[in-house]
């Protein structure tokens, strides 16, 4: 998963997933924050990720790991949540 998500990104940001709990989530988060802080023009609150991967998980009952995985696959199943997340997150 870790290739995977560090082929994702650019080459000066790295993703290290050894250590953490909940390894999809983690993913997810890093994914959320690089993709959506891109469009941003101002740098997200460090817990973002994690707010918007949660609020998804919460609104739709799937897991950390079928959101992950239409990211990855550049699905568009969660787009507009997503952006209801990134507005909820980001108290907007």
């Amino acid at each position: 998963l870790e290739v995977a998500i560090n082929a994702f990104f650019p080459g000066d940001i790295q993703v290290d997933l050894s250590g953490v709990d909940n390894f999809q989530r983690e993913a997810l988060a890093e994914m959320l924050n690089f993709s959506i802080g891109m469009f941003m023009p101002f740098e997200l609150p460090d817990d973002f990720g994690y707010c918007a991967a949660d609020y998804v998980v919460e609104d739709t009952g799937d897991t950390h790991r079928d959101i992950l995985i239409d990211l990855l696959d550049e699905g568009s199943k969660y787009d507009e949540l997503m952006e209801e997340a990134a507005e909820a997150c980001l108290d907007f």
